[in-house]
């Protein structure tokens, strides 16, 4: 008999933790060793397929947060010179900017293996 998987409060699927680490330290790895190890690896179209949702459905998480903070400056309860606000602002745009180019180097990777010699 199967077991049904635990799904969070909003319905959808937990994460593991594994997994969880695992993009962390993806999305904190440095753009050349990304690239390398990519490479080195031999990753596959899937593989890359699912890198690239996972890093977008991250980067949207962010892009939420983002807005939120920015909505506490809109609704007055912080003025955007407040450090909480700046140094929020700073980590998230990072974060942000980090996923991009990961997202564009994996969208570049797979078009190359999508050509037909």
């Amino acid at each position: 008999m199967k077991r049904k998987r635990k799904r969070n409060k909003t319905g959808g699927r937990r994460t593991s933790v594994k997994l969880q680490s695992m993009i962390g330290a993806i999305i904190d790895m440095p753009m050349d060793e990304f690239e390398k190890q990519l490479i080195e690896q031999k990753v596959n179209l899937g593989v890359i397929n699912n890198l690239i949702l996972y890093l977008s459905t991250i980067y949207a998480d962010l892009k939420t947060k983002k807005d939120g903070v920015l909505n506490l400056v809109f609704n007055g309860e912080y003025k955007k010179d407040d450090k909480v606000i700046k140094e929020a602002l700073e980590g998230l745009y990072a974060e942000m900017t980090k996923i991009e180019q990961k997202v564009t180097f994996l969208k570049s990777k797979k078009k190359d293996l999508l050509k037909v010699d």
